[in-house]
C-alpha cells in the first residue's frame, strides 16, 4: 500500500517541492496505555472528518501529499490500525504535519473499544470516544463472538 502511494506521488511530483516521505504504521498493541493486557479492539472512524482533516493539512507550507488508510472492525493484537503518509519539501515541514495528523486522528476521528484480556467468563470493553471520554462495559463471550461475526460479515 505505502509503496503504491509513493509511486503515485512520485509519478506526478515536482521534485523541487518533494524531498521526503514520512510514514506512520500503527498496529494493535497487546497492552492498553495503562498497562492492562488486551485481546484486541473494535475500531471505527468518521470518514468525512478524516477527509476534511487531510484537506486542511494538505494546504500546509511544504506539504506535497497526504495519504491515510484506517482499518475498521474487530482487530486482534498485531493487526494494522492505520497507515498515514506525509510527503513534502523538508523534514521541518513534514514531521510536524505527520505528528498533528496522527494525533488528531486519534483524538477527533477514531472510536476505539479495547477488549481486555481476562480469565473470567466476560470480557471487559474499554470504550475510548473521540474526545477522550471513556466507558466500560461487560460482555459475555457469546456477545463478543457475535460482534466479531457481525464485523466480518456486514
Amino acid at each position: 500500500m505505502v509503496e503504491g502511494w509513493i509511486r503515485e506521488i512520485k509519478s506526478h511530483a515536482d521534485f523541487r517541492d518533494l524531498g521526503m516521505f514520512l510514514v506512520h504504521h500503527g498496529v494493535v498493541r497487546s497492552t492498553a496505555k495503562d498497562g492492562r493486557p488486551v485481546k484486541g479492539m473494535q475500531l471505527s472512524y468518521d470518514k468525512k472528518k478524516l477527509s476534511d482533516l487531510v484537506d486542511e493539512l494538505s494546504g500546509r507550507d511544504g506539504v506535497s501529499a497526504i495519504k491515510v488508510w484506517i482499518n475498521e472492525g474487530m482487530l486482534g493484537v498485531g493487526d494494522e490500525i492505520m497507515y498515514a503518509l506525509v510527503a513534502g519539501r523538508f523534514r521541518t515541514h513534514v514531521f510536524p504535519v505527520l505528528e498533528e495528523l496522527v494525533s488528531r486522528i486519534k483524538k477527533e476521528i477514531v472510536s476505539e473499544e479495547m477488549m481486555e484480556a481476562s480469565s473470567g467468563e466476560g470480557t471487559t470493553f474499554v470504550v475510548v470516544l473521540p474526545q477522550g471520554e471513556a466507558t466500560k462495559e461487560k460482555s459475555t463471550r457469546e456477545e463478543v463472538k457475535t460482534a466479531r461475526l457481525q464485523s466480518q460479515n456486514p
